[in-house]
């Protein structure tokens, strides 16, 4: 729907690593995506800061809150250059190598408008839930299934829930 209405494209769709609370029973992860404004050099888009700071949610019982919303423009990118090389950013994480300017809607709730314009683009995260209970209960198995399905990276696997996994193995 969205491309159909909109010179937008989306270059990425998936559940956000690192993004539900972590705790035993970890909350549920956050959408996340990217669109490149795409067939339009006047495109206006209205950025605003809401729950960027603070959690909308809570963990309980010593979990975790769930990762806030959070949104950010990436303008004038060397976008088409990574395209000449079947290249295409997959997160939040291949942002700062886009090079370009990347833009933070400033901390007060009101409104901004930016113009955007062709290969610009707009990365959104979504809220996520919040965990249940101490992630240090979390069966070991669970954790390394986590990692391996996307939910958590290796940092956090080891940092916030003490579990020690393989890199290569991701046992």
């Amino acid at each position: 729907i969205i491309e159909l209405n909109f010179p937008l494209v989306y270059l990425m769709r998936r559940n956000a690593t690192d993004s539900g609370g972590f705790g035993k029973y970890t909350g549920g992860m956050a959408p996340a995506s990217i669109y490149m404004v795409k067939g339009t050099k006047d495109f206006k888009v209205n950025l605003y800061r809401h729950s960027q700071k603070t959690p909308p949610n809570w963990g309980m019982f010593g979990g975790y809150p769930g990762a806030p919303l959070e949104g950010l423009l990436v303008l004038d990118s060397d976008l088409p250059e990574w395209f000449s090389h079947s290249r295409v950013p997959t997160g939040f994480e291949d942002m700062e190598g886009l090079g370009g300017t990347v833009f933070n809607p400033p901390d007060r709730a009101n409104i901004q408008q930016k113009v955007v314009h062709e290969y610009d683009l707009m990365f959104n995260r979504l809220n996520a839930g919040g965990g249940y209970g101490d992630p240090l209960d979390r069966d070991p198995q669970a954790v390394a299934a986590d990692l391996r399905r996307g939910a958590v990276s290796l940092n956090n696997a080891e940092k916030v829930y003490g579990v020690a996994i393989h890199p290569v193995t991701r046992q």
